[in-house]
Parts: C-alpha cells; sequence; structure tokens
C-alpha cells in the first residue's frame, strides 16, 4: 500500500506540483480549485516531504467556512504535525477552535467524513 500510494503522489505532483504556487494562487487553465483542495494538495505534499511548500500555501490560503476542513487540519496536524510550521499551526488550529460548533452540531455526522483519500 505504501508503494501505491508513493506512486500515486509521484504522479500526482508530476502535474499539479507547480499549479498551486507558495502564494495559494492557482495557476492553471480551468477554474482553480477551492480551499478543501488546495488543503488536500498539502496533504500530498507533506506525504512527499514538500514540506516548505505545503506550510506556504497554507500560510497564504484564504480560508472560509468549510465543513470539511477542520477534519482536514486536524489530520494535518496529526499526521505531520512535526513538519508543520508555528504560525501555519497556529492558523489550523486557530480555524478549528472557530469552527467547532459547526462541526459538531446534529447536522454533521462522523460518517459524513470522507475517509477514502488515497493521500492520508
Amino acid at each position: 500500500m505504501k508503494q501505491r500510494k508513493k506512486l500515486f503522489n509521484q504522479y500526482y505532483l508530476s502535474r499539479m506540483y507547480d499549479k498551486i504556487t507558495d502564494n495559494a494562487i492557482y495557476v492553471g487553465m480551468e477554474q482553480g480549485p477551492g480551499i478543501r483542495e488546495m488543503t488536500w494538495h498539502c496533504f500530498v505534499l507533506f506525504n512527499m516531504n514538500k514540506f516548505k511548500r505545503a506550510n506556504n500555501i497554507l500560510r497564504n490560503i484564504k480560508l472560509s467556512k468549510c465543513h470539511f476542513l477542520p477534519m482536514n487540519f486536524t489530520q494535518l496536524l496529526y499526521k505531520y504535525g512535526n513538519h508543520i510550521e508555528s504560525d501555519v499551526k497556529e492558523k489550523l488550529i486557530n480555524y478549528i477552535k472557530e469552527h467547532r460548533d459547526f462541526i459538531m452540531s446534529d447536522d454533521i455526522h462522523i460518517s459524513t467524513y470522507n475517509d477514502s483519500m488515497s493521500f492520508l
């Protein structure tokens, strides 16, 4: 499984690495990804030891309300916390704290979080 993940992530980065800049700006032919997709992009970057790029994107990403982000940020902090720079870590934690009431409401059930991402 680790080899399959590595191959997938290598292929993904060969096509997408330069599509999202350090400033969290999408450079592509179509409509750019949203904050959730940019966060997914950072999972791959962290997994492939591209820590500086991942931190820069997360540092510069313009956050808005998204019911996936608190869980995604929690996963990033849990899995890659040692590689997340302190200012970025603070940004992610503050976002989680600001939105925890929203994600802990009866409207959102734990089973609705997507756990099938190959890069996790």
